[in-house]
This record gives structure tokens, C-alpha cells and sequence, in this order.
């Protein structure tokens, strides 16, 4: 293995722990389109998705309120399947980050490669909610909702703190493998059909399902 291979892994890696300790709410806005061009850097896209998971954890918090009445809840509900949409729509950008990467560097490809099933932008998004994780538990240490449930909170923190080393070394290991051309990339694309309304009736302004009549389902994910 090269140096330089291993320099170029490292820093990638340093860019994506840079963005996901980046004080995102002041950054972005909720609005904020994921048509952007992934030649920005690899930062830019990886705090553009993470931001989007930080916006996400904090309406599903909302969404188990016990106060909020169901109008309100259904708003909540509506926010979470868009910025869900963008969450996955900035994965496939990272992907397509390090596709283009990868086609200009074009390292020679070994015989028997292997191709990963995850793909990196996939782990980089586990890496985002590790983080949001491990940020809410150590809010839940300094200030616990209840005392009793510091203990748990603790132990829960270290083994986040663990996965979170664990993976990103998964992360490093394939960087290095697609760098050496011991694994090729491919961009899984997910799909998602439920919020566009040429392949979802209830998201159009026709005529609505009636409650209980079957669907075929238009998820291609549970």
C-alpha cells in the first residue's frame, strides 16, 4: 500500500469527521435544495446531509409528544417524510462524490475484485446519527431528565463512542480497498417512490384511496 493512498483515505476521512462536528443549525436552512453540485468539496456534502439527519432527530422527538394535538402531529409527520427524502437524496450525492473521485484517479482494478453492498455514503449517514447519538446522551449526562437514568445513559455512551470507532475503521478499510482496487464502488440507488406523486396516489391532488381499500405498496424499503 502507498502513502499516498493512505493520506488521501485519512483525509477524506478527516473531512467527514469535520463536517459531522460542524455547528449545522446556523448554516442551513430547512428549505435547502438537494440539487447541488457535488464538485463543492467533500465537506460541503456531507454537512448538507448531516444537517439533515440533525433536522430529522429533532421532529421525530416532536412526534412523540404527548401534547402536541393531531393536526399539529400530522405537520410533524409531513416534515419527517421530506427531510427523510432529502436525508436519502444526499447519501446518493456522497456516493456520486466519491464515484467521480474514483473515475478520475482510476486505480487499477485487481482480479476477483469485490463489490461492497454498502456503499459509502450509507455508512457516512450511520456515522451521522452515531454522532447525534452520542451528543444527545452526553445532554442527557449533564442534564438527565432523571437522575436514575444517568447509569444507563453512561453505558450507553460508551457503547456508542465504540461503534462509532468501530465503523469508522469499516469506513477507512473500504476507502483503502475501492483506493487499491481491491473493491469497486456502485451507487445503490434507493428508490423511494412514497413522496412522488407520479407513483403515489395519495401524495397527488386526485382523488384519495378510500380508508382500508388495498394498495399495492409503493415502498421499495420497510
Amino acid at each position: 500500500m502507498t502513502d499516498i493512498v493512505q493520506v488521501r483515505a485519512d483525509r477524506w476521512l478527516d473531512s467527514i469527521e469535520l463536517a459531522h462536528s460542524s455547528n449545522l443549525r446556523s448554516r442551513f436552512e430547512l428549505d435547502y435544495s438537494p440539487a447541488q453540485d457535488p464538485s463543492q468539496g467533500l465537506k460541503f456534502v456531507v454537512e448538507t446531509q448531516h444537517f439533515f439527519n440533525c433536522a430529522l432527530w429533532a421532529e421525530e422527538d416532536r412526534a412523540r409528544s404527548k401534547v402536541l394535538g393531531d393536526a399539529h402531529l400530522a405537520q410533524v409527520k409531513r416534515q419527517i417524510d421530506s427531510l427523510n427524502q432529502r436525508r436519502n437524496d444526499w447519501i446518493e450525492v456522497i456516493d456520486r462524490y466519491f464515484a467521480e473521485q474514483l473515475e478520475e484517479l482510476r486505480p487499477p482494478i485487481r482480479e476477483g475484485v469485490r463489490l461492497n453492498s454498502e456503499t459509502v455514503g450509507s455508512i457516512v449517514d450511520r456515522l451521522s446519527i452515531l454522532t447525534l447519538r452520542r451528543f444527545a446522551l452526553e445532554q442527557l449526562i449533564q442534564q438527565p431528565i432523571s437522575r436514575q437514568a444517568v447509569p444507563e445513559s453512561r453505558a450507553r455512551l460508551e457503547l456508542c463512542v465504540q461503534q462509532h470507532q468501530m465503523l469508522t475503521t469499516c469506513l477507512r478499510e473500504l476507502l483503502l480497498d475501492l483506493l487499491q482496487g481491491a473493491r469497486v464502488h456502485y451507487s445503490f440507488r434507493t428508490m423511494k417512490l412514497y413522496n412522488d406523486e407520479r407513483f403515489n396516489p395519495h401524495v397527488g391532488t386526485g382523488t384519495e384511496a378510500q380508508v382500508g381499500q388495498p394498495l399495492v405498496s409503493t415502498r421499495t424499503n420497510p
